[in-house]
């Protein structure tokens, strides 16, 4: 009874300063930081916490970065300018694994190629080694023999990313090297209407597979894999390589998130005009004098009586 006093008395002030109209202005001026959303820039958090700058950038040298920095600034990071491989194998699949995997530092680099992915990759490669588990795990598939490669990347039963999770982690911790043909895109696009036949099967002619890294939270890593196969000459992409950049450069923004909310999978709650925001964070109140003005601090949703 006491507790329902307490909240019945509060509703009744809240909904007299919003008939006044002075409940919102309260709340932008006085609600605790652990229930806001802002953003701050990497680099104000690298000034003021310089422990996250040595995290953010772990793994990566300035070589690395250069390159990685020039690759994109000519253009070369666009599925339509990195040709295509007309065919594929199982062993082009690990031997490209090896690769990224040596530019990472990763143990093991000594053994073969398929041992390798099976040190590090997920496991659950729905049929294509014969050694993994769970989805699929399948009897496996002739390493070397390109038609055993395209009967199984075609038509296999599962068509998830498990295969392609390279360094194993959490859903969002892994980095992924998708092997990516254009059929698919092609037959969506022709069946949707969007190319007719004759261009379809000039897309045919021209199609082929090229990998594409994925792996934003574990940024370094991803590039890495990326820079490794651009010299090794393979057709290959990253995902969020403009945010990626930013974020080596501290010139993108962090999302301060509310501390009942997750500092995962938040980038719909922060408005387009700070671009792609990847990484999350929370501050306490002991914080704010050490980020101080830094943050920006979005406004909170007004409230407003309904049939007033």
């Amino acid at each position: 009874a006491a507790l329902c006093a307490l909240i019945t008395a509060a509703a009744r002030d809240s909904m007299r300063r919003l008939a006044e109209g002075t409940y919102n202005e309260l709340v932008q001026s006085s609600l605790p930081y652990r229930f806001r959303t802002g953003v701050i820039r990497r680099s104000a958090v690298w000034e003021k916490d310089p422990e996250w700058k040595e995290s953010d950038t772990e793994g990566i040298t300035e070589k690395t970065l250069k390159d990685f920095r020039q690759l994109l600034q000519s253009g070369a990071n666009d599925p339509a300018k990195i040709g295509r491989m007309k065919s594929m194998t199982a062993n082009d699949f690990f031997r490209a694994c090896a690769a990224g995997y040596q530019a990472c530092g990763y143990r093991g680099t000594d053994l073969p190629w398929v041992e390798q992915y099976f040190l590090h990759a997920d496991g659950r490669d729905e049929g294509l080694s014969g050694r993994g588990h769970g989805l699929n795990a399948g009897p496996g598939i002739d390493f070397d023999d390109g038609s055993a490669w395209e009967q199984w990347y075609f038509h296999r039963e599962q068509h998830g990313g498990h295969p392609w999770e390279v360094c194993r982690g959490g859903n969002s911790t892994h980095v992924s090297l998708y092997v990516v043909h254009d059929e698919y895109e092609n037959g969506y696009l022709y069946r949707s209407g969007k190319i007719n036949a004759d261009e379809y099967e000039q897309r045919k002619e021209q199609a082929g597979y090229y990998y594409a890294v994925e792996g934003k939270y574990r940024a370094a890593e991803a590039v890495c894999f990326y820079t490794a196969l651009v010299k090794d000459g393979l057709p290959v992409v990253i995902s969020d390589a403009e945010e990626i950049l930013a974020r080596f450069d501290g010139t993108d923004y962090i999302g301060i998130v509310p501390h009942h909310v997750i500092p995962k999978y938040c980038g719909d709650m922060f408005p387009a005009r700070y671009g792609k925001v990847i990484d999350y964070m929370h501050i306490y109140e002991e914080e704010m004098a050490k980020y101080g003005d830094a943050v920006e601090w979005l406004p909170e949703e007004e409230a407003e009586l309904i049939g007033k």
